[in-house]
This record gives C-alpha cells, structure tokens and sequence, in this order.
C-alpha cells in the first residue's frame, strides 16, 4: 500500500507539472498551445488541479478561458459517469466541474444529490445546481438555508450570485413561504444582502409570526428604519431575555427624547446586560453633559449608577467629587476617584 500511495504522488507530480502551464496559459491566451495527449487515469489528477485554479482567479474572462479548456480536454462526458461513482472523491470532483461547464446533462443527477445527506455533497450539488439553472436553483436553495452543515457564509455567497431580479422576487417569495424556523437566517441573508429591500420582507414576515421572537430578533439586531421603532418600543417589555437586549440596544440608534424614561427604567433594572444596553442607548439619546448628569440622582440601584458614571466618566462628564453630587450613590468621593482609576 505504501509503494502504491508512493507512486500514486510521483504520478500527480508529473500530472501537475506537465499540465499546470496549460491552465495558467487558458487565463490569458484564446487558443492554447497543441495539448498533449491525456491518459484516462490521470483525469482525477488533473480535475483536481483544474478546479484549484479556478478557485485562485478572479474576473470572468479568467474563468472562460479554463471553461475553454475543460470543453478542448472533454470533461463533459469523462466526467459524467462519475456522477454515479461510489467514491465520494470523485462524485464530488464530477459534481464541482460539471456545474462550472454548464452541463445541463449532469442536472437531473445534481438535483437529485442537493439532498444527499453528507453537507459537502450537497453543498456542491447546490452550487453546481445554481450555475447550470439558477433560475430553478435560487428558489430550492431557499427552502433549504438551515440545512445543517450549510455554512451560513457559503449559502450568501450563492444566493449572491444570482441575478438581481432573482434575488429580488424569490427573497420576498420566502418570506412569504418559509416556516417560523427558517425566517430569522432569511432574514440574516437579507439584511446581509439587500437591506434597502429587507423592509418589504420583514413585514411580509412579521404579518405571519408577528409573535415570533426568534424572528423578532433578527429584524430588530440589523434594522435602522423608524417604521420599526414601535415595534422596538414595545420589546424592549417582552419576556424574551435577548430580544429585550437587542431592543434597547435599538433604541441607541433609533430612539429620541420620549425613548428616555423607558431607557431610565431598565437602567433601574436588575439585569446586567441590560442595564449596560440602557445606558450606552440612553447616553447616544442625551450626548449633552448637563443633561447626562441630571439622570445620576434619578438612577436608584448602586449597579445603575456604576453603569452610569462609568460613561460619564469616559466621556469627560464625571461630576465634581462634592458630597451634595454624589449624595444619592451613597459613595464616597474617595471611592468614585478609586473606581475610575
């Protein structure tokens, strides 16, 4: 077996430096040189090497000049019988290149693997599926953005590169459609995406969940549109511990004055997290000092006005150390110079 394997890298060597200068020769030039003649059993070797190449350019001209080459050496109909292989090695090779060559032979087979159940097969097969036919791709894409082992990165990347119009009508189409479960990752791809366009969509969406806090929660975490700001207002009283979070959080960049005692009473709060989300959004709606430290004799919990002091202090604010100032920290000056360094 060693021997076998030890062969097997002198041959992909050899394979490797005889056709390397063609592939990089396809990115630049419309007719390569003469080609060598290709033994069958190099195929895997040199697909291998083919798709790697792929992987290090940029631009479309590039990447037609290599597509040439996959059509002058035959990959089309050496690779179709792959797609049945029993070794993933090659099913997967077979699937990545046929998909970049277009072939609309290998579509009935990649469809049939988007649901194969190794995540690296079907991924591919996804891929593959959207640069054959995309218009058939993009929508059963959608219905599948939680597969498991789907990287969320990788599944953005294929949606954007679909045409504009696409994306456009089939986004607003899940939002419609998907479940409950599938809509906060929509919703992540869409603001990632297109967020002039997440609005639209998230109303669709929050017309059939308008419950749904999971859903909620994206929406909230990416949006800037104030049509959301009651939507805002009246989270940041939910049940749910990271919605209310994100909700304050909100405020900071789309609250105003009224937003004040709201903010002021979940600084009072009882919660950590909350209480350091209140006082940044709270702090970004005041930005005046005097206003800023007229809010320290109204906060009533010793943790509140830490959070407090603790911004007064980085921006500049921090009150004179008087006993008649801090008389409502119930600390004394010594403490408040100690507690900012």
């Amino acid at each position: 077996m060693r021997i076998k394997r030890q062969r097997k890298e002198i041959r992909s060597a050899q394979v490797e430096q005889q056709w390397r200068e063609f592939c990089f020769q396809a990115l630049m030039v419309q007719e390569p040189e003469k080609l060598p003649p290709m033994d069958q059993r190099d195929l895997y070797d040199l697909v291998e090497m083919w798709l790697q190449t792929f992987d290090r350019i940029r631009g479309a001209d590039a990447a037609k000049g290599l597509i040439r080459l996959g059509q002058w050496l035959d990959f089309e109909n050496r690779l179709l019988p792959w797609l049945k292989s029993n070794t993933i090695d090659e099913k997967l090779l077979a699937i990545m290149a046929l998909g970049l060559l277009k072939e609309r032979r290998a579509l009935e087979v990649i469809r049939e693997r988007i649901d194969d159940p190794y995540p690296l097969i079907s991924l591919a097969a996804m891929k593959a599926f959207m640069e054959i036919e995309p218009e058939q791709g993009l929508p059963e894409l959608l219905k599948r953005i939680d597969t498991p082992g789907w990287p969320i990165g990788r599944v953005r990347q294929l949606i954007s590169a679909a045409p504009r119009t696409l994306q456009t009508h089939y986004v607003t189409l899940a939002a419609e459609t998907l479940s409950e479960e599938q809509l906060p990752k929509l919703f992540e791809l869409i603001y990632a995406l297109a967020p002039s366009e997440a609005s639209d969509a998230a109303k669709l969406a929050l017309r059939r969940h308008p419950d749904s806090a999971p859903l909620l929660l994206v929406i909230i975490k990416h949006t800037t549109d104030p049509q959301f700001l009651p939507l805002v207002r009246a989270s940041c009283r939910n049940s749910h511990p990271p919605l209310r979070h994100e909700s304050l959080t909100a405020l900071g960049r789309m609250g105003d004055q009224d937003d004040m005692a709201q903010l002021i009473q979940a600084l009072n709060g009882d919660i950590w997290i909350n209480q350091q989300a209140a006082a940044n959004s709270l702090m970004t709606i005041v930005n005046e000092a005097a206003a800023a430290q007229a809010i320290m004799p109204v906060l009533t919990t010793e943790s509140a006005r830490l959070h407090w002091s603790e911004l007064l202090f980085q921006k500049g604010w921090l009150l004179p150390a008087t006993e008649s100032v801090w008389v409502c920290s119930e600390t004394s000056p010594l403490t408040q110079v100690a507690y900012h360094g």
